[in-house]
């Protein structure tokens, strides 16, 4: 019905879940999702990646501005859970700078890997050998640092 149609505030966005696909099914996709996010997440910080609060503000300014939130009626009710517009801000910094960390570890670790494996950007054959090397490095994070619910 519509209680399946389930949209999620998890580490560092929305994942929105369709509405012919069950709660179970949208829970299993969100633990999944942080526990990605997670892992890399922690991989970053560990490597020494890190973002200035200017960062995050810029960040979040242009997601404001990219998507129009102003005028989109859908955000102002979500927003509402939290207290209204300034306080989902407040309260999603921390995940905003999460995001702008993995962002940047990932072009970091990209750049990296097409030096190492000789590509060039931009190829179809550079972006699918980044893309499955990536996929197996996600998965191994995950292994490294497990999701852990409370």
């Amino acid at each position: 019905g519509d209680e399946a149609a389930v949209l999620l505030h998890v580490v560092g966005g929305l994942v929105r879940v369709e509405r012919d696909r069950g709660v179970e099914e949208a829970e299993e996709y969100a633990r999944q999702f942080v526990g990605q996010k997670g892992a890399v997440y922690a991989e970053a910080v560990n490597s020494g990646v890190s973002v200035s609060d200017e960062d995050v503000k810029k960040y979040q300014k242009k997601i404001k501005d990219s998507l129009e939130l102003g005028s989109n009626s859908v955000f102002a009710e979500f927003v509402k859970g939290f207290g209204g517009e300034e306080n989902y801000w407040n309260l999603s910094k921390d995940n905003y700078e999460k995001t702008l960390v993995i962002e940047e570890y990932l072009k970091k670790e990209k750049g990296n890997f097409m030096t190492l494996e000789g590509y060039k950007y931009n190829t179809l054959e550079s972006e699918e050998a980044w893309n499955k090397y990536m996929n197996e490095k996600i998965h191994d994070l995950e292994e490294k640092y497990p999701l852990v619910l409370e």
